[in-house]
């Protein structure tokens, strides 16, 4: 059984949980700073969390990149709507526009054959919300413009308009995309529903060992630093100390911070690997992205602050919660 899942919505980690209400973003920083040091962030980070209109998620007309279509000038319709959202599966996602791809439809970093051993101690879940709402469009199997309610009066399609997406929409691609407006398989932002040479995604942070009873640890798998937990809530982190000078404040959640998404998983894995059947940490992809920032390839640490003008300048993602 699943429950619990999160998502990246308007910069910020919303945590959503099955049958808890629906948003509890007021509780993600410590309420006496939660406002100073949002605020603060953002100021001091820049044109860094401005949003993705200057980004290539701007796929409207008046988008900064070559990929972008004609037929509307939006740019948040791509991923949400207002109304007619996909609640498929019980998977809360914002006010999702797009099909939800099946979570059972993907091969897992786990399946290589590493399982079991030391480079993957953790237990395996089917694909969560936060990541399968990327792969609408990132796993290839539908146009970006497959979208559940088009701009206008009257263009809701509960299909989105099927797998090539609104028939009559046009793009201009820099050779990503194709005309339709579906990513070309060749392309790297494509990764299908192979994830096997893909960072693992939805598993356990760690290879388990954190839990709702169990907040101290220790992980399973010790070359991994130990994750942060919101006050009063189970909501875990891992902070971007390399982000401190960019907004990142230490020992509060905030947008620079590596994002760890709360599920409740019972049983065991197909390797038979334990899950705690309780609120525990999970890696997704909005772990180390953010679709809303205007950083390189939406990572959360500035092109600004890094020497040279490398995203991952010294392998500093890596290195936050990787302690090799």
């Amino acid at each position: 059984m699943l429950s619990g899942y999160g998502i990246v919505f308007n910069s910020q980690e919303v945590n959503f949980e099955t049958n808890r209400g629906f948003l509890m973003k007021q509780k993600l920083l410590k309420p006496a700073f939660a406002a100073v040091v949002l605020g603060a962030a953002m100021f001091a980070a820049g044109s860094a969390v401005a949003g993705i209109a200057n980004t290539k998620h701007n796929l409207g007309s008046e988008g900064t990149g070559t990929n972008k279509t004609t037929a509307t000038g939006e740019i948040c319709v791509f991923c949400h709507t207002p109304h007619g959202a996909d609640t498929a599966d019980g998977v809360a996602v914002p006010l999702w526009n797009k099909t939800l791809s099946d979570p059972q439809a993907f091969d897992t970093y786990d399946q290589l054959g590493t399982s079991g051993t030391s480079t993957y101690d953790a237990a395996q879940a089917p694909i969560g919300s936060v990541t399968l709402a990327c792969l609408t469009c990132h796993d290839g199997t539908q146009a970006i413009d497959n979208i559940i309610n088009a701009p206008g009066s009257g263009m809701y399609d509960s299909t989105g308009g099927g797998t090539g997406g609104r028939s009559d929409w046009t793009w201009n691609t820099d050779g990503t995309v194709d005309g339709t407006g579906t990513l070309v398989t060749a392309s790297i932002a494509n990764l299908g529903t192979d994830l096997t040479n893909d960072h693992p995604v939805s598993m356990q942070y760690g290879g388990g060992g954190i839990s709702a009873s169990n907040a101290a640890g220790p992980l399973r798998d010790g070359d991994f630093v130990l994750p942060k937990k919101v006050d009063g809530i189970n909501r875990w982190y891992v902070d971007n100390d390399f982000m401190t000078n960019d907004g990142s404040t230490t020992d509060v959640l905030d947008v620079w911070d590596y994002k760890l998404y709360t599920r409740t998983v019972t049983g065991v894995d197909s390797r038979g690997v334990a899950f705690a059947g309780e609120d525990e940490p999970f890696v997704e992809c909005g772990s180390c992205h953010d679709p809303h920032l205007e950083t390189t390839t939406f990572l959360r640490i500035s092109t600004e602050a890094q020497q040279g003008g490398m995203s991952n300048a010294g392998s500093q993602i890596c290195l936050a919660c990787h302690t090799k």
